[in-house]
């Protein structure tokens, strides 16, 4: 059986507290040997509503990315092994890496930004964040 394509994937989106998740299989790449989710955030908080859909920016955004997404997964392994080369075996300590669209960092930092999210296992609310604008990577910061 093939891999689905990413218009097909756009349509499995599935309801998340802050907005629509889709898991992307291997084909769209790894990190530390992980497979990624794509993460919509459309809202701050969490309510008893559905979370508003992804816009046609967010969704076209999510589509300039998933053609080079294997080589910006490297880029991130990279930056986190720069940021924190005491950790020898990043694989471990992270859980459910993901491709965040940000709906509110788009209004305040551009059209075409966006972010690998790396939530580690012992804390997940503290994560390690590489930062993006379209193709080029603007840095990394852990923090909560």
């Amino acid at each position: 059986m093939s891999e689905p394509s990413f218009e097909q994937l756009l349509t499995e989106l599935s309801a998340d507290p802050f907005g629509w998740r889709v898991h992307l299989p291997l084909a769209f790449g790894s990190v530390f040997a992980s497979e990624v989710d794509l993460l919509f955030m459309t809202r701050l908080t969490i309510e008893a509503h559905p979370a508003p859909l992804p816009s046609d920016s967010e969704k076209d955004l999510a589509r300039s990315i998933m053609p080079n997404l294997p080589s910006f997964l490297r880029e991130v392994e990279r930056q986190f092994k720069g940021f924190n080369p005491e950790i020898l075996e990043p694989a471990i300590h992270l859980i459910g890496p993901h491709v965040l669209i940000d709906r509110e960092d788009i209004q305040y930092n551009g059209e075409q930004r966006w972010m690998v999210i790396l939530p580690y296992k012992e804390d997940p609310a503290y994560r390690t964040v590489v930062e993006f604008d379209a193709s080029q990577c603007l840095g990394i910061w852990a923090g909560d």
